[in-house]
């Protein structure tokens, strides 16, 4: 499992990671969006996440800009009335769906 206790890496190891998935979702974020990448990357990130406010804040923000990049790319491949993408983890609550526009008129 991608970075399940990242407590017990230095820093600098969490910021090398942390570029590492990150740049994985930036550049091939259609890849990781299929039914086993995607829970593992998710948590991977939540688990960069759980370090909280020992985390240099520009390592949240890679984090936070990549699960919006995963997210919305991952949406994208949805159509409406589709299972929607969810992942439930200690530091992500995820729910992403297509609905029809014409449900809510």
């Amino acid at each position: 499992t991608i970075a399940l206790d990242l407590r017990q890496v230095s820093q600098s190891a969490l910021v090398n990671c942390t570029a590492s998935i990150v740049s994985t979702i930036f550049n091939s974020s259609k890849f990781v969006c299929d039914d086993n990448s995607y829970p593992a990357v998710a948590t991977a990130l939540s688990s960069m996440l759980q370090f909280g406010k020992d985390m240099p804040a520009t390592v949240f923000n890679s984090i936070y800009s990549a699960v919006t990049t995963l997210t919305l790319t991952c949406q994208s491949r949805l159509t409406s009335g589709e299972k929607p993408i969810q992942i439930y983890t200690k530091s992500l609550r995820l729910t992403s769906s297509v609905s029809d526009k014409n449900l809510f008129l």
